[in-house]
């Protein structure tokens, strides 16, 4: 089962109507948002990359802001279900202290042997956010880092994906994997998409 964290100001929770709530930017969590460390177990290991609370910034008038993330910390036994929640809300409470936004977390908690259809490659976590709150995919992007970021844009159907290069990128992207767009970083990934027709 696919863990999900909806902060107390998601605009994905009842009461919240805004013209924008049909389409989001799924945002990877390590390596795009925060710095990548072996197995990220305790919130005190949260780095927040340069630039990427003034990319989310740029896209959260336009777009929900969801993170989907890949956390097989949990099946292998080295945080609980409840440490990675206290991960989520401490990064949900650094953004929100620089005026930025995030309207939910899915994450994978499974084994990569596991077989889920949630742990990207696989479209699951994506597939969830539709069914559960409406997402329209076809208007949505993916931004990550990794080629199984791009592979879970690609078939959940989103509109585009972007990679943003880290030292995993190279080795993960094979031949079949082409992202829509390159970035330097989340700004000129914000901008690209908000360019997007």
């Amino acid at each position: 089962m696919t863990l999900l964290y909806c902060p107390s100001r998601s605009r994905l929770l009842p009461g919240y109507t805004t013209a924008n709530t049909a389409r989001a930017v799924f945002l990877d969590r390590d390596g795009t948002i925060v710095e990548e460390v072996d197995y990220l177990t305790k919130p005190s290991q949260l780095v927040l990359l340069p630039d990427r609370v003034e990319g989310i910034r740029a896209l959260q008038e336009d777009y929900l802001i969801v993170i989907v993330t890949n956390q097989s910390a949990v099946a292998r036994g080295w945080l609980s279900e409840t440490e990675l929640l206290q991960i989520h809300q401490a990064l949900d409470g650094m953004l929100e202290q620089r005026g930025a936004f995030l309207d939910a977390v899915f994450a994978c908690p499974h084994h990569p042997g596991d077989g889920c259809q949630c742990r990207k490659p696989n479209p699951g976590m994506l597939y969830r956010a539709r069914d559960e709150f409406g997402i329209e995919l076809d208007r949505s992007f993916l931004i990550g880092d990794k080629g199984s970021d791009i592979l879970a844009g690609q078939r959940a159907g989103v509109q585009g994906t972007v990679v943003i290069p880290s030292y995993q990128t190279a080795a993960s992207m094979r031949g079949e994997i082409t992202p829509d767009y390159v970035a330097a970083d989340l700004n000129a990934a914000a901008g690209w998409t908000l360019a997007q027709p």
